[in-house]
């Protein structure tokens, strides 16, 4: 009898475990439409039910997607681009930017649809009004619990303030000292402490005095807030500072160590008009509820369309709409449509599995995350799994690819790799020292790299291999002066006032020179033999013309979406090109008329080459 009663609880238990089964697989189709004729792939199906602990064939669900904005390194996206383990469609943008050691000097915008979908007060938005982030938003939020660093990109990075991480005076950068921590984030590479703005370096102009909240990387990026989280300046090393000022606490203009700046105008609140030192400029427009509607820019007028606070299209200044969204009440992307027409369907399941077909099951890849939202799984459509691990801070650990090949990562506690373990069983040593920098390379226990440096400069002045070669460097400013080979050889460097290249002179004397314009394009080029080439940008940075040393111009032309749509040669003759609207190139013609055509497949991929003698290549799918 106690056998019987041990079969009939056994079957019980089975039971209910097939209503756990049938319950999980049920939630998982209403989660991908739940009504009418619903494909899912069986690799998705069967994710899903591992995520949820089911193993397969049954158990209780547990739903975790947590909510994550801006960039994570260690999370999975997809399309155009769509957080794998929250659905957040985030949109990055680059309206001004500035190259060489001014290149930190840049006007960026992130939306996230998530934020915007949480929004209940529009007066609680940043300075592009509902669902955008900028560097003009970026702040610390203080409690006595916690520190909370509210980046440009709206991701959030959570600082306990519980306990102390560091002694009072140790040293966090050149040339300052803190007075209390670091303390370091929660899931991140990042530290915090609290400092004195008189013994800032790398910030010159920021005028700011007193305690000041300082949050550093692993890498020498620091930024420097205000005791009351106002963002002041931020640095990456020697020489390329960037540093804002402030009008009624609102931001004005930014400005670079190296003259370089941008000046910020604004209306009802919102920013309306943002003009770089060398005269570009971009304008922002809004509808009557405050939300952006229009972008222009040197490369042409950029529309927005919205759907509440949701970015519905995003439209390129040809008026070809490269992404066409619907969401759901949370502000996931429930379907994404490109510019050719390609429809991506995104399926949310329990245990933080993201499916995304075609809409019929097809083409399906599986996303798998952690309770954190990092990716820890991909498979694709071919049922191959991709498998990552993470340490606390979201440093990458092991990864499995779809061939069962193995990789592993070890980290120090700053969050530096420092040993590799191939798939071949071998291994890659880095060495670091206590400022961040690294030092050596090893590989099999044989020293194959030493680096050296100067004090607390973060760039290194020697460069050795096991056999004594070394290779010399010097350094102003964070810019490559001189370097010398083993062989004594010199080449030595000569920077304009913005810190751009002007000239390069080898080891012989020989001597390069390079202009810039105004907005830091290279205009022309003088070799040692007195060859001249010259060049003329665009404001939106494209070469429009080429002069050679003999004479010969070259000119190039462009459509609406920056594409080049022809060039023509010093004879006359021209080359034509044409683009679909996803910015794939169709067709190209020479300049005898022959027409060499492109196709792509739905996924974009180069499907066949037309000839123009008629003939036909096919590409291997």
């Amino acid at each position: 009898m106690g056998g019987l009663f041990g079969q009939y609880q056994r079957w019980m238990g089975l039971n209910d475990a097939d209503v756990a089964w049938l319950e999980a697989v049920g939630r998982a189709f209403a989660a991908a439409g739940g009504s009418g004729s619903v494909i899912l792939a069986d690799v998705a199906l069967e994710a899903g039910l591992r995520a949820a602990g089911v193993s397969v064939t049954r158990a209780d669900i547990q739903v975790s997607s947590p909510t994550l904005s801006g960039i994570d390194p260690a999370t999975g996206y997809i399309e155009d681009p769509v957080n794998s383990a929250t659905g957040n469609f985030v949109l990055p943008e680059t309206d001004v930017v500035f190259g060489g050691p001014s290149q930190g000097l840049a006007i960026s915008r992130m939306y996230n649809s998530t934020l915007a979908a949480a929004y209940d007060e529009p007066e609680a938005c940043g300075v592009l009004g509902p669902g955008w982030s900028t560097i003009l938003d970026q702040r610390l939020i203080v409690t006595d619990e916690q520190a909370r660093w509210v980046r440009d990109d709206g991701r959030e990075i959570v600082f306990p303030l519980t306990g102390r991480n560091g002694a009072s005076g140790s040293p966090t950068a050149e040339g300052c000292h803190t007075v209390e921590g670091p303390w370091r984030a929660a899931q991140d590479n990042v530290w915090i402490s609290r400092g004195d703005a008189a013994d800032l370096a790398g910030v010159q102009g920021a005028t700011v005095a007193g305690p000041v909240w300082i949050v550093a990387d692993n890498t020498g990026s620091r930024l420097i807030f205000t005791a009351e989280g106002a963002w002041v300046g931020s640095t990456s090393g020697a020489g390329d500072g960037v540093w804002i000022e402030r009008h009624d606490g609102v931001i004005t203009s930014m400005h670079s160590e190296w003259g370089r700046s941008v000046d910020l105008f604004y209306a009802q609140g919102r920013l309306a008009k943002a003009v770089a030192s060398d005269g570009r400029s971009v304008s922002y427009a809004y509808d009557s509820q405050g939300r952006l509607v229009e972008v222009t820019r040197p490369d042409g007028v950029h529309h927005y369309q919205w759907d509440g606070w949701l970015l519905s299209q995003v439209i390129d200044a040809s008026g070809v709409a490269q992404c066409v969204n619907t969401f759901d009440a949370l502000g996931r992307i429930r379907t994404q449509r490109d510019a050719t027409g390609h429809l991506t369907r995104f399926t949310y399941l329990p245990g933080g599995v993201t499916v995304a077909d075609d809409g019929q099951g097809h083409h399906s890849n599986t996303w798998i995350s952690d309770a954190r939202g990092r990716t820890v799984g991909i498979i694709d459509a071919d049922g191959q799994r991709t498998s990552m691990r993470y340490d606390r801070y979201g440093n990458l650990v092991g990864a499995t690819d779809r061939a069962g090949k193995v990789i592993r990562h070890t980290y120090n506690e700053r969050g530096h790799r420092t040993r590799t373990t191939l798939p071949t069983g071998g291994v890659i040593e880095y060495g670091w020292d206590e400022a961040d920098r690294l030092t050596t390379i090893s590989t099999a226990g044989t020293l194959r790299a030493r680096l050296d440096y100067d004090g607390t400069q973060l760039t290194p002045v020697r460069l050795a291999d096991p056999h004594g070669t070394t290779v010399t460097m010097s350094w102003d400013r964070g810019l490559l002066r001189h370097l010398t080979d083993a062989t004594g050889a010199n080449i030595s460097v000569d920077y304009d006032k913005y810190g751009q290249i002007m000239a390069i002179t080898n080891g012989v004397g020989a001597t390069w020179q390079i202009s810039h314009d105004e907005a830091g394009q290279i205009s022309q080029i003088l070799t040692p033999l007195g060859y001249r080439t010259e060049m003329t940008h665009d404001q939106a940075g494209r070469l429009v013309e080429r002069i050679d040393p003999d004479g010969a111009c070259w000119s190039y032309d462009y459509d609406e979406a920056g594409h080049l749509e022809t060039a023509t040669a010093p004879d006359g003759g021209r080359t034509r090109y044409t683009w679909g609207p996803d910015g794939q190139i169709t067709t190209i013609t020479d300049p005898t008329g022959a027409t060499t055509t492109l196709a792509h497949d739905e996924v974009g991929d180069l499907a066949g080459i037309g000839l123009p003698d008629g003939g036909q290549l096919g590409i291997p799918a």
